[in-house]
């Protein structure tokens, strides 16, 4: 059928255009509902925009009406000194409104009767109330004082702001969670209204209610279910029940059951959109991560695309509409940066094995014993934690300290606030050339050890001031001194302010000789005396797989292995956490948290003072320059430059103003974040004392799986989610969508890891992952160990052995290589002595190349290397030879003097020719 012509097609959405206006002007039908009914009749369809276009008209016509009806009555009234009531009786109450009845005479469509006012009536009043006039002053005021006709001021229309994200959800869910409330109130209420109805109809005297009369009936019930329509007086649907409704539906026969829903039918498919929410959260607990909006969106597209539904309705009201029917399972969060290996590694199984395998390492060396302990709560603990031996387990980890506001990249810190109608120049960031690690410790007795601060020196030699160090605050503790002694914090210097191989070493000897002196102290078998005292036993260190734990060179220079395992035999024991989980499982991180926001804080204070010494000494080579002396470059300098810290900012930025002690200032960071309690707090919450693992196998971030060990509400809820989307996706797919977008899949785990059963096994196994260093691989391959223990250690002497064997194995076959080539390179020298250079032919000269490129290690102006397959024709491959660093026959001979072989070359060749070859012989 062909389309109609442009001027039928105008005509009839002119028509319905007309109708939906008069639903809206008379019949006071707000303009959604109107544009409902009137699209529904129609193939042709009318925007919101088109009806807000085509009402504007009216409204301003009706404004004006009703604006000139109002100065008319004023007018009048002002004239015969009418009072109040005879103005009164002149006006029209329509829902709190006073209209003029000669308005209402001229507009018939005021005079309908509606709950409220309707959508248009409210347009035209706060028309009419901007075209009022604002009342004059009553007070009388001095005529030749310039403030006797000020000009009429109005405030500005006032600022609106969207809400965000989060307060638009939390409107949802109290809508969501109030009309659910409501909807099943009015259902029970309504069931039971029609069967009393019914009971009454058929004489059904059961119920004494029956005996009531309907009114009586609705209005007991209505109170019973709290539907009294209170908050709801606006509103049109009250949510009340009304006998003539009521009588109706039983009347057909609808009693006992829910009431029918009103309205127009679903346009979008209700499953649909729960499954859109659905798939969020599988996607969210899935390998994908979070989807972003602008996943979701191409989501949404591709399940309509190439189907019934696309371009059906507008995908923007439907994720709307999506977000405020689901607000209580898609709630807006912050952005959640996790990567991948964190992702993969902290699971609920893996949590729980390290926490296994933690718990065999204290109960071997003696911090833990397996009997039950009973705590001050009343709890009993299956696993007794040695108190004695707490100030020997030392939990330790690096924090960064940054001298510069770069890092404020986010979040309220990293706010600015401008004047909107001036020019942004942006911020300008406080760089420093410094870079400052600090690395902590805490023991579990509780306390803090002596800190390090590594400082960063771009020198040859990289050497500590004297002014960094002043400013560094001591720290007092038992350790293994019979009494409390103070110590000094550790300082080092390396090239990029971080921690080394070599330097980890030095701080773990350091740490040992300051706080165990005594060697009879630490051992690896506890020793006690004759009243039960420890006065021997081994010392733990708990930390990070961080940077420089382990030493990646494993075959030339072994120091690591020599170190570690003297510690071990020495009884200092270093524990690793399980790799890509200090978040959950480290006890400093748990520290650092609050720790870092202090020292942002005191930093800023520093920073300030340091601003103030700056702006003093401008001010004075300013006033110096104002006053015509002789300025310096120096100071010239001075003034541009911009405001730094410097390492010595570190010790006032953490320990504040010394005390006369050296100490900590008892409001500096380090006093505050690193007391007895908030330590002995920290390994509470993380169950390293008690011994509670189960806290950290319910930690927020540990992630759970399906078919884990053990079954937890979190797993419960993923499985109760994947059987709903199941059920969704066969449902939807019914409808005619796309689903192969909903492709979301719930991680399983693979189980725990299974590890050999003896050490022997256990280290052949680590050693031949070939990663004796990595993290990972030891904590896949060793269990129940240390790091410096027997396992790790030989798994690298394994490791070097077989790369001694590769290396020798590699050395046999390059020299067999070698000395076929020069077999090879000896026959074709051989012809050319008997033949010269016309005698050998393209082969020959390969074999040549093949031995010289082997022996010459040559790389072009590219960086590329030199190899002989570089060399196809015999023009490149003679000039390659001649190129040669020494004849290249003296490769071949390398005794044989070089008159020999130009004599022996030229036997067989004219005079001529013996001269084109001196070049080719180098």
């Amino acid at each position: 059928m062909a389309d109609p012509p442009p001027d039928v097609e105008r005509s009839r959405k002119l028509a319905l255009l007309s109708s939906a206006t008069k639903r809206v002007v008379r019949n006071g039908l707000p303009p959604r509902e109107a544009l409902a009914i009137v699209n529904t009749r129609s193939d042709l369809q009318i925007t919101n925009a088109e009806l807000s276009r085509a009402l504007a008209p009216l409204v301003e016509n009706d404004a004006a009406d009703l604006h000139k009806a109002e100065i008319e009555l004023r007018e009048e009234a002002e004239k015969k000194g009418l009072d109040a009531a005879a103005i009164a009786a002149r006006t029209v109450d329509i829902h709190g409104l006073s209209i003029p009845k000669s308005f209402v005479q001229s507009h018939p469509h005021w005079t309908a009767s509606y709950d409220r006012l309707s959508h248009f009536q409210s347009k035209v009043a706060a028309n009419v109330e901007k075209k009022r006039e604002i009342p004059a002053n009553d007070i009388p005021q001095d005529p030749d004082s310039s403030a006797a006709n000020p000009a009429v001021l109005t405030a500005p229309p006032p600022i609106k702001t969207r809400k965000t994200g989060k307060q638009k959800n939390a409107q949802w869910q109290n809508e969501n969670a109030k009309r659910q409330c409501t909807e099943q109130n009015y259902k029970n209420a309504w069931k039971e209204a029609t069967t009393l109805f019914h009971q009454k109809k058929e004489g059904d005297t059961t119920d004494p209610r029956v005996k009531l009369t309907h009114e009586q009936i609705v209005d007991s019930l209505n109170e019973k279910w709290h539907l009294d329509g209170e908050g709801k007086e606006n509103s049109r649907e009250k949510n009340k029940l009304a006998v003539s409704t009521l009588r109706r539906a039983v009347k057909k026969g609808n009693f006992g059951v829910s009431p029918k829903k009103k309205g127009k039918g679903v346009q979008v498919s209700r499953e649909w959109k729960q499954l859109v929410a659905v798939h969020i959260n599988v996607t969210q607990v899935s390998t994908l991560g979070e989807p972003n909006i602008a996943t979701i969106r191409a989501t949404l597209r591709a399940s309509l695309r190439g189907t019934e539904h696309d371009g059906a309705f507008n995908l923007k009201n439907a994720w709307e509409d999506i977000r405020r029917l689901n607000a209580d399972i898609l709630v807006p969060m912050g952005h959640l940066a996790a990567d991948d290996v964190r992702w993969t590694w902290c699971t609920r199984d893996n949590v729980k094995q390290h926490t296994n395998s933690y718990l065999e390492v204290l109960l071997k060396y003696g911090f833990a014993r397996n009997e039950p302990e009973h705590l001050d709560d009343g709890t009993i603990r299956p696993i007794t934690i040695v108190k004695e031996m707490c100030i020997r387990s030392n939990h330790m980890d690096e924090t960064h300290h940054p001298l510069d506001n770069e890092h404020d990249k986010g979040g309220p810190r990293a706010t600015t606030y401008c004047h909107p109608l001036l020019g942004r120049s942006g911020s300008r960031s406080t760089r420093s050339y410094h870079h400052v690690t600090a690395v902590m410790s805490v023991n579990l007795s509780p306390g803090p050890n002596p800190p390090m601060f590594i400082f960063s020196s771009k020198a040859k030699n990289p050497q500590v001031k004297s002014s960094w160090v002043e400013t560094l605050a001591d720290t007092r503790g038992i350790w293994g001194h019979n009494k409390c002694v103070q110590l000094p914090p550790f300082v080092a210097a390396r090239p990029e302010g971080s921690m080394d191989n070599a330097l980890f070493m030095d701080y773990i000897d350091a740490m040992q000789d300051a706080c165990w002196p005594d060697p009879d102290t630490v051992s690896l078998e506890i020793k006690r005396d004759e009243h039960g005292r420890i006065t021997s036993g081994p010392v733990l260190w708990t930390l990070d797989f961080g940077q420089g734990r382990v030493s990646a060179n494993t075959f030339e220079t072994p120091e690591w292995d020599k170190w570690a395992r003297d510690k071990y035999n020495k009884g200092i024991l270093i524990m690793p956490l399980l790799p890509n989980s200090t978040a959950v499982t480290a006890l400093m991180d748990y520290l650092f948290g609050p720790y870092k926001g202090s020292c942002r804080d005191r930093s800023q204070v520093i920073f300030a003072d340091h601003v103030l010494a700056n702006c003093e000494k401008v001010n004075a080579i300013k006033e110096k320059m104002s006053r015509g002396e002789e300025v310096t470059n120096e100071e010239k300098k001075a003034i541009k430059q911009a405001v730094r810290m410097d390492p010595s900012d570190v010790g006032r930025i953490v320990f504040g103003e010394l005390t006369e002690d050296r100490l900590p200032h008892p409001e500096s960071p380090y006093a505050i974040n690193f007391t007895k309690d908030k330590i002995e707090h920290g390994a509470k919450e993380l169950g390293y004392v008690p011994w509670e693992p189960e806290r950290l196998w319910n930690h927020p971030k540990v992630r759970h799986e399906l078919g884990q060990e053990d079954e937890t509400p979190q797993v419960r809820r993923m499985r109760e989610l994947i059987e709903q989307y199941d059920s969704l996706r066969s449902i939807v797919a019914d409808q005619g969508f796309n689903i192969s977008v909903f492709n979301s899949s719930l991680p399983t785990t693979s189980g725990p890891v299974e590890r050999a059963p003896t050490d022997e096994l256990q280290a052949e196994a680590l050693a031949k992952t070939g990663r004796t260093a990595s993290a990972g691989a030891i904590w896949l391959s060793t269990s129940g160990e240390v790091l410096n223990g027997w396992a790790v250690l030989r798994a690298r002497e394994i490791q070097r052995e077989k790369m001694k064997a590769d290396k020798d194995e590699k050395d046999a076959q390059k020299k067999n290589e070698q000395e076929k080539l020069l077999e090879a390179a000896e026959q074709v020298y051989d012809k050319f002595k008997d033949k010269g250079e016309k005698g050998l032919n393209n082969n020959d000269l390969k074999a040549l190349i093949k031995f010289v490129v082997s022996l010459e290690a040559r790389v072009d102006a590219d960086g590329k290397k030199d190899v002989p397959s570089k060399y196809t024709n015999r023009a490149q491959m003679l000039q390659r030879l001649s190129e040669c660093q020494q004849p290249w026959h003296k490769y071949i001979q390398p005794n044989e003097s070089e008159e020999e072989g130009s004599e022996e070359g030229s036997q067989d060749d004219s005079e001529s020719e013996s001269e084109s070859d001196s070049d080719f012989e180098g």
